[in-house]
């Protein structure tokens, strides 16, 4: 695929450049190769108020977890992923440009492994009245794609009504 649009929506645009095979392997879809981002936009939006985040589960209730969902997709990943130069995220008060490669697999069992860093670059987080400067900001995944690492260094700026910089 060479500058394959994947998605053009306003909170979402990406543009890929990749390589692979798609093949049948012991019933399930096998998916190996390379994809980079050449452009990209990604919006996070909150969940709607009134509803709870997937993540929270409310005692007495029964839900499937997110990991045995995962599971039941029949697919055996082996793909690498690079982020490229281009590709901003902005959302829950961080905007930042996001940087690095992870490489995407599947074990046995259908759970999905990441390996590799995502690091921000140019990055802000605005959070309790303050904007703080990302020095540092990376994801590591070294196993399980849903429980990466955060390693975070930051720089903090206290905003007041004329925007100076306060000691």
């Amino acid at each position: 695929a060479q500058r394959f649009r994947v998605a053009n929506r306003p909170n979402l645009r990406l543009v890929i450049d990749g390589d692979g095979s798609i093949a049948l392997q012991d019933r399930r879809l096998a998916l190996r190769g390379n994809v980079g981002i050449v452009e990209g936009h990604v919006e996070y939006e909150a969940s709607p108020t009134g509803h709870l985040a997937s993540d929270i589960v409310v005692k007495g209730r029964t839900v499937a977890s997110r990991r045995e969902a995962v599971t039941d997709v029949p697919l055996a990943l082996d793909v690498e992923v690079d982020l490229g130069r281009d590709l901003t995220f902005t959302g829950e008060g961080l905007d930042a440009r996001l940087a690095g490669r992870v490489k995407i697999t599947t074990s046995a069992s259908g759970t999905l492994l990441g390996r590799g860093t995502i690091r921000t670059v140019n990055g802000t987080y605005f959070a309790f009245g303050q904007k703080l400067t990302i020095d540092r900001g990376r994801l590591i995944f070294d196993g399980p794609l849903d429980n990466p690492a955060l390693d975070v260094d930051r720089k903090s700026t206290r905003l007041n009504s004329s925007h100076r910089r306060l000691s």
